[in-house]
């Protein structure tokens, strides 16, 4: 997405908190980015909320912001944390009633209710919190600090004492934590260039995961459990089979030759058939995760991208960056992404545009009746035979 082919239509500002939006659009009129402006320094992390119509983001100028994701309009500036705020996260991007868990140099993790911005819990560290994660239920909190590199695991239903303090788990400051879906167990990433994955029935570490050759930056789970990806500084990005544990045999599979600086943050789209990566040469890469190669990048932050998240239509990218801005990024049309439709071809499939309903569709030049004219759906519906398509590009 280049933006000089963008053209900034509209900007509003809220003098009272001094927060603005822009948005930009193509050629046809269609929004293809809104820009947030409001915090005073960087932003850290960033996550879709309320089915999409809210944002909240944390930063190094030490609050908590909720802004609309439609008009853009700041709704709400939390102030609890003295120091920066180095994550966010909340338990469900689609309920209402959400919950959602800060942590802060300030040694402390705290819980907040979604829909009144009220503090729940706090619970307190003795070195300063790099991260944090939230159930799904929202009951169970895992947090870990600098220094001492302790893990804690926090039932919030009971008081402020954790209810494990996992010491020794890496040999370097924890980066991230990230739950599996059902909750069982999590994954934490580290200095110490090791993933783990540390199991709630057992309390006991079932994986290591090494292989990168730098700081290990992010994991995050498949929406369906199954893969597990980690993002490191060494650029790549490493994607693991925890289903069926062939990594243990084979090895995880690697995406490089993408960024080219290091890996912050990665995320699974909610059908997973997309990862994003956010990148300190900051820039963002959306990959396919069908054929593990990049779909399209979205290039316009100025600083350093620390956080990335999809919207739960899959329409929308959510950025946000040490330029002290966060970024909505349109990705609903990805056939205008001339590095997609490169991309297929690379993979040695031929490009057809269909003469019935006029979109691009796909075959494989090795496997498929190249005299096909119209695409899959078409076919359909004359209830001609199905052939063997590789793919559709709608």
């Amino acid at each position: 997405m280049n933006k000089q082919q963008l053209r900034l239509v509209s900007t509003c500002s809220n003098v009272s908190d001094k927060s603005e939006v822009s948005v930009l659009c193509d050629s046809s009129g269609e929004v293809r980015m809104k820009v947030f402006r409001g915090h005073f320094d960087a932003i850290n992390s960033c996550q879709f909320c309320n089915r999409d119509s809210l944002i909240l983001s944390a930063s190094n100028d030490k609050t908590i912001r909720f802004w609309e994701s439609d008009g853009g309009s700041q709704l709400q500036s939390l102030n609890l944390h003295t120091d920066i705020i180095s994550c966010c996260r909340v338990n469900s991007k689609t309920d209402p009633k959400f919950s959602f868990v800060t942590s802060s140099w300030d040694k402390s993790v705290a819980k907040w209710d979604g829909e009144t911005g009220q503090n729940l819990w706090r619970g307190f560290h003795d070195g300063i919190v790099t991260t944090c994660a939230i159930s799904s239920d929202a009951h169970v909190i895992v947090s870990a600090s600098d220094g001492d590199y302790v893990i804690k695991v926090w039932d919030t239903r009971t008081d402020e004492n954790a209810v494990h303090t996992i010491k020794n788990f890496h040999r370097g400051s924890v980066t991230s934590i990230a739950f599996h879906p059902d909750n069982s167990r999590i994954c934490t990433t580290s200095s110490d260039m090791t993933a783990r994955i540390w199991d709630f029935n057992s309390t006991s570490t079932t994986a290591q995961l090494s292989g990168h050759k730098n700081i290990v930056s992010c994991c995050a789970f498949s929406n369906n459990g199954r893969m597990l990806c980690t993002g490191s500084w060494d650029k790549s990005l490493h994607l693991w089979d925890i289903a069926t544990g062939s990594y243990r045999r084979t090895g995880p599979k690697t995406i490089e030759r993408g960024h080219e600086g290091s890996i912050s943050s990665c995320c699974y789209s909610p059908d997973d058939t997309m990862l994003a990566s956010a990148s300190y040469d900051q820039n963002v890469i959306i990959w396919d995760t069908k054929y593990n190669l990049q779909k399209f990048s979205l290039k316009g932050h100025n600083g350093w991208v620390n956080d990335v998240c999809f919207s739960q239509d899959q329409k929308w990218a959510l950025t946000c960056s040490s330029d002290m801005t966060i970024r909505m990024w349109n990705i609903e049309s990805e056939e205008k992404m001339p590095i997609f439709l490169a991309n297929k071809i690379s993979l040695g499939l031929k490009l057809i545009e269909c003469t019935q309903c006029g979109k691009k569709f796909s075959i494989t030049e090795a496997g498929d009746d190249l005299s096909l004219t119209r695409c899959v759906f078409c076919r359909l519906k004359d209830r001609s035979k199905v052939l063997n398509i590789t793919t559709e590009i709608e």
